[in-house]
């Protein structure tokens, strides 16, 4: 079981790269690069992307450097208080942004 969990965590994280620079893209691109900080997606697409740049290195070379256990547990501890910090933030800035266009 172990063997597939690598190559599978691997793919999966490369392809939500992909889907977030996609998505990065279309939004350089348009025109709501204006309020694009506005929007939901924008900040769980930040939130995944810190995390997933934070983490994947530390999976691929623990063992080259071998962290310690409270290390590895403090990087992942802060690297999703950042991600949920920006889920929250995205929320709550959304709500505002429609509680304003309804007014």
């Amino acid at each position: 079981m172990k063997s597939w969990l690598g190559p599978h965590m691997y793919a999966g994280v490369l392809l939500t790269l992909g889907a977030i620079f996609a998505y990065l893209y279309t939004i350089l691109k348009s025109d709501e690069i204006l309020t694009f900080y506005k929007t939901l997606p924008f900040w769980i697409t930040v939130g995944i992307l810190f995390f997933n740049l934070v983490t994947m290195p530390i999976f691929i070379f623990a063992r080259q450097l071998k962290f310690s256990a409270i290390v590895y547990e403090f990087i992942l501890l802060i690297s999703n208080y950042v991600m949920y910090g920006c889920f929250i933030t995205g929320f709550v800035i959304n709500a505002r942004e429609k509680e304003r266009l309804k007014s």
